[in-house]
């Protein structure tokens, strides 16, 4: 099981930051994450953090979305998993929670999972749980998440050009890791 959590963590990796934008020392620091850590974790740690223009501000109706999907390779294996799972913005001091000091014209935006979607994530716990004990093992199946940001580039067009950085924590003794990096524009389904 270790090896399927490595794998779909992997995906998820690869999913997230499209193979470019993505820190040297980030990729080395999740070549020695604790998988099944993260896929077993309490999804109320989950952090998304977003250094951005100073300019832009957070929006409690327009957000980041996290799309989760995971599909058998053999129908009939398991059921499909699919959810749209919303973050909220928290009003949390960046260095208080182990991100770099704020810099001249940029600001942090910070999130969290909204209750509906921590529920979502222990939905998601709940049925690899059953998956796992499901008796015939036979093709597995793949996952794909999606971070939507296209929210930013929607309410701030005259940014798009600007520096972004993602940020994510799923579990506060780890603290947050760079994700991606990149152009406003290019960040939009990371």
């Amino acid at each position: 099981m270790k090896r399927i959590a490595m794998l779909l963590f992997a995906a998820v990796c690869l999913q997230l930051t499209g193979c470019a934008g993505v820190p040297l020392l980030s990729a080395m620091k999740l070549a020695n994450v604790n998988f099944m850590e993260i896929l077993e974790g309490d999804p109320t740690q989950l952090a998304l953090a977003l250094n951005v223009d100073a300019a832009v501000s957070g929006s409690r109706e327009k957000r980041p979305l996290l799309h989760l999907k995971v599909e058998p390779k053999i129908a009939a294996d398991f059921d499909k998993f699919e959810r749209e799972l919303d973050f909220e913005l928290a009003t949390l001091d960046a260095e208080s929670i182990g991100l770099p000091a704020k810099t001249k014209n940029r600001s942090w935006l910070i999130y969290r999972l909204s209750p509906a979607a921590v529920k979502g994530i222990r939905d998601y716990q709940a049925y690899v749980e059953r998956v796992r004990q499901r008796k015939e093992k036979k093709g597995g199946g793949d996952l794909n998440m999606v971070l939507d940001n296209e929210w930013l580039i929607e309410m701030y067009p005259q940014y798009s050009d600007t520096d972004v950085q993602i940020w994510l924590r799923w579990n506060a003794k780890d603290g947050f890791l760079k994700a991606w990096s990149g152009r406003l524009s290019a960040a939009k389904k990371t």
